[in-house]
């Protein structure tokens, strides 16, 4: 066994031992230390939006991010979300009493009803009696009356609707409205034909419907 100087001994402890005072003051900072810290946590947790959180008008976009793009942060509807999107807060009453697709359904009742509330389901562009969003999905033209083409006995049109009425349907020369005003079939060429067959004592008048064949 290996007996060390008692005076070694001695000097080692001193070496690495603290005054009980200094001891103290340094668990006293850090427990100060540690107290500032917590509280400043809890302050930043406190349930509180900051201002970097604020969403004023419920569309999911926070007022900061709309100020910085140049959209109005009091209008859930812009910027204009797209069919599908749910980012926005059910619970907030700006958003809730809003119409954003302009059908004169609020979004809350859209909601109620289960159906889009980023959807006009009643707006027909073009008055074929086909919903706009439809066409879109369909791959046909909203703008467009004739398309799709529809058949002879098809009535879902919106006659009072300016785009449909001036359309020519069925190419014969008369429009839409002219033919409805004329209670003809606007998907139909039935226009009356007069067509003079010269033979050799007299000329003889042929009347048929539909395009002339001579």
């Amino acid at each position: 066994m290996l007996h060390l100087p008692q005076f070694s001994l001695r000097m080692s402890i001193s070496m690495f031992a603290f005054p009980q005072n200094l001891w103290i003051k340094k668990l006293s900072g850090f427990l100060l230390i540690m107290a500032v810290l917590i509280f400043a946590a809890c302050k930043s947790d406190d349930g509180a939006s900051s201002s970097a959180d604020i969403d004023t008008d419920g569309d999911g976009i926070t007022d900061e991010q709309e100020t910085l793009n140049g959209t109005n942060k009091n209008n859930p509807c812009d910027p204009k979300p797209s069919s599908g999107y749910t980012g926005y807060d059910v619970n907030n009453t700006t958003w809730l009493g809003a119409d954003c697709d302009t059908d004169g359904i609020s979004n809350a009742q859209e909601l109620s009803d289960n159906t889009d509330p980023f959807v006009n389901e009643s707006k027909d562009s073009d008055g074929d009696g086909v919903p706009d969003f439809q066409e879109v999905a369909n791959g046909t033209d909203k703008d467009n009356p004739c398309d799709p083409v529809q058949d002879e006995n098809y009535e879902g049109y919106n006659a009072q609707n300016s785009v449909w009425a001036n359309s020519d349907c069925d190419a014969d020369g008369f429009t839409n409205g002219e033919e409805v005003s004329a209670n003809t079939n606007p998907y139909v060429d039935d226009t009356v034909y007069v067509v003079a067959e010269f033979l050799p004592k007299l000329s003889d008048l042929q009347i048929f419907r539909g395009s002339p064949q001579i």
